[in-house]
């Protein structure tokens, strides 16, 4: 995969933020990679690459990122602040 430039790299991670808020949560509160795949048609190593360098909130009522096709690994979890 080529090195994206930020502006590239910014339109992607708005696709993505995009797409998870139209991708179904699951049960414990999880969305799998495969539905971010089917709704943004972003490849699954980008998806990673977005998430663990822009490290995006998930939207409310999700907890974390599981990849279903390797045995429901996380991928990705996004830690929300305690309001005080």
């Amino acid at each position: 995969m080529r090195t994206l430039n930020d502006e590239e790299f910014r339109k992607y991670v708005k696709a993505l933020q995009n797409g998870l808020m139209e991708v179904p949560v699951r049960k414990g509160r999880v969305v799998y990679i495969t539905d971010i795949i089917a709704v943004t048609s972003l490849p699954k190593d980008m998806i990673i690459e977005i998430l663990s360098r822009y490290k995006p909130p998930l939207p409310e009522g999700v907890e974390k990122i599981l990849d279903d096709e390797v045995g429901n690994r996380l991928v990705y979890r996004y830690r929300r602040k305690r309001k005080e």
